[in-house]
């Protein structure tokens, strides 16, 4: 059974082709990172699969039932979503803005554990020091970072997640693949947008690679992540090298004299 899957799915948006007949289908413990270029459609993907989005023909399904089938409060508490520009207008503080990601269990036997699921997710993302802070306080990173809490606090068995780490430093991208990471682990779907070839390479099962709204390779990252198909797709020159400690496929750009080379 596929936790989240699009099949056949077309988005048209002002009259222009966003995606076309693209499939897509992830399995529980699944993590897949949706990848490519600036206007591939990574984002129009994801939010066709949280329904933000309407289809303009194909179907998009949560646990082989049509997404449209599925009422709010339900949904919500079988998939979490965080949004690539997760703002609030009101000056909530910080864990205020987490525990809203509990809202979906309010008058179930799980909200007994609310608190402690807030405190859990909190100390997973090194946010305890902004609970009190109203989030209208916090940098961009910081208010990323208490968004994605929100969506652990959340404990769904599907997590859809739009660049959560574009704002985020070096340690806490890790920091947060590594948690994407471990609920995969534990049987969680994970639908992650990335534009860091390396850190989706490093942590993903598998990577879509879309370019002008169409899948052009999904598959495992080392099947992906080769000089001649991303230079086709990004038009860029790159080197794929391994990570000499864990063999991961890193990829880097050609610079300098290199690049003149290529270009010249």
């Amino acid at each position: 059974m596929s936790a989240v899957s699009a099949t056949g799915v077309d988005v048209t948006l002002g009259g222009a082709s966003i995606l076309s007949s693209v499939d897509l289908s992830v399995e529980p413990g699944e993590l897949v990172a949706l990848v490519g270029p600036n206007g591939a459609g990574k984002s129009t993907l994801l939010g066709a699969l949280t329904g933000d989005i309407p289809v303009a023909a194909g179907t998009v399904e949560l646990f082989d039932r049509p997404l449209a089938q599925w009422v709010g409060l339900e949904a919500a508490r079988v998939r979490a979503v965080q949004t690539q520009r997760a703002t609030v207008a009101f000056a909530f503080t910080g864990e205020q803005v987490v525990r809203m990601g509990r809202a979906p269990w309010h008058g179930t036997a799980e909200a007994i554990r609310d608190d402690d699921v807030v405190a859990a997710a909190m100390r997973l993302t090194e946010t305890p020091g902004f609970a009190l802070r109203r989030v209208t306080t916090l940098s961009g990173g910081e208010s990323s970072r208490i968004a994605f809490s929100r969506a652990l606090a959340q404990e769904t068995a599907v997590l859809l997640l739009d660049e959560p780490t574009a704002a985020l430093d070096l340690r806490h991208q890790e920091m947060e693949l590594s948690q994407m990471r471990h609920r995969a682990d534990q049987g969680v779907a994970v639908v992650v947008v990335l534009h860091d070839l390396s850190l989706a390479g490093a942590y993903a099962d598998r990577l879509v690679l879309l370019d002008g709204g169409r899948v052009v390779a999904d598959a495992p990252p080392r099947d992906v992540l080769r000089p001649e198909l991303l230079e086709r797709v990004y038009r860029q020159k790159v080197s794929v090298i391994p990570d000499p400690v864990t063999g991961d496929p890193v990829v880097l750009p050609v610079r300098g004299d290199a690049q003149r080379r290529v270009v010249a």
